[in-house]
């Protein structure tokens, strides 16, 4: 496991206080931000936070291999293989960090009957897809401000030229409990 460098983007200045963390994932070349209490675990190329009540959780990592679009299916489907009465709700190409993007929104239901919002953002990189997946418990029909907050903080932090297939991220979001 991978420790945290949060020097790398500690001294960047931010308009949102609450984000006291930062994160940077040197091996696939993105760093993000995210609000104190937060819990971080560096898992290989991915990253997840998770919200300290424990009903929401964000994952960044490398997209399945491919172009946006077929990365942004890849990531999709994960997302309906692993989860039930899944709905797609939105679908949209939005821009993350100054990169493309796309944007799919919908409800899942996990392992354990939670009902849950979900984002997949695939972010093109200068030389990979990026994937970042969301999942909160659903009490009402958007997901919080907090996530929005901490999705527009990703940037790429590197360039450099390499090839990675990267199977689709797998979110334990099955952990998140009810109230």
């Amino acid at each position: 496991e991978e420790e945290s460098d949060d020097s790398a983007v500690a001294h960047e200045d931010t308009s949102e206080p609450a984000f006291s963390g930062a994160a940077i994932n040197s091996q696939a070349g993105y760093r993000f931000r995210y609000p104190a209490g937060w819990k971080v675990e560096h898992i290989g190329t991915a990253i997840e936070v998770t919200s300290s009540d424990r009903r929401a959780k964000v994952t960044f990592g490398l997209a399945p291999a491919g172009d946006l679009r077929s990365a942004s299916q890849k990531t999709v489907s994960a997302i309906q293989d692993e989860y039930g009465d899944v709905i797609v709700t939105d679908l949209d190409t939005v821009s993350v960090g100054g990169r493309p993007a796309r944007l799919v929104q919908g409800k899942a239901t996990n392992s354990d009957g939670v009902r849950l919002l979900f984002r997949s953002v695939t972010v093109g990189g200068k030389n990979e897809v990026f994937a970042i997946l969301t999942f909160e418990a659903a009490e009402s029909e958007e997901m919080s401000a907090a996530i929005e907050q901490i999705i527009d903080t990703f940037r790429q932090a590197r360039t450099g030229s390499r090839s990675v297939s990267a199977a689709p991220m797998k979110s334990s979001a099955g952990s998140l409990v009810s109230a």
